[in-house]
């Protein structure tokens, strides 16, 4: 089972620990709607479905940056009111070394990639795109990909 979805950037980064710490541990949280896209596309487009994550990460993020998810939650209420849930197991996200270099999503744009599974104990990764960097221009932050389930 695959889904592709969209969002904004709902953060709340949280530090944890001390500022000037390279590996700090932080949590944000994601939100949005689900589509049949291979990019982002405005709620308008979406097809009724909606999904939230929350993570724990450490790391350093933005440009030429890299974090490790090492937890957290999402949820994924599907069209047809079906809702999946379960843990965030890990992952990773990572951003281009420049604002004009590109590594799979765009100029900036980070790529990023989560091991999941639900409740009942069915694997499956989220992955996709996480613009975060070109906040003169896109506000708030988008994110896009695909949920799998297998």
């Amino acid at each position: 089972m695959r889904s592709k979805f969209a969002g904004a950037f709902l953060a709340v980064m949280l530090a944890l620990v001390g500022v000037g710490s390279a590996y700090a541990a932080s949590s944000t949280a994601f939100s949005g709607w689900t589509d049949a896209a291979n990019t982002w596309v405005p709620l308008q487009q979406s097809d009724g479905g909606s999904w939230t994550a929350s993570l724990n990460y450490t790391g350093t993020p933005g440009i030429g940056g890299a974090v490790n998810v090492t937890g957290g939650r999402w949820a994924w209420l599907q069209p047809n009111g079906t809702l999946r849930f379960g843990p965030l197991l890990r992952g990773h996200v990572s951003w281009p070394s420049s604002l004009i270099a590109d590594i799979g999503c765009g100029s900036g744009v980070a790529q990023f990639q989560a091991d999941i599974a639900t409740t009942s104990h069915t694997a499956g990764t989220i992955s996709g795109c996480l613009d975060d960097t070109h906040l003169a221009q896109v506000f708030p932050p988008r994110v896009w990909g695909t949920l799998s389930l297998k």
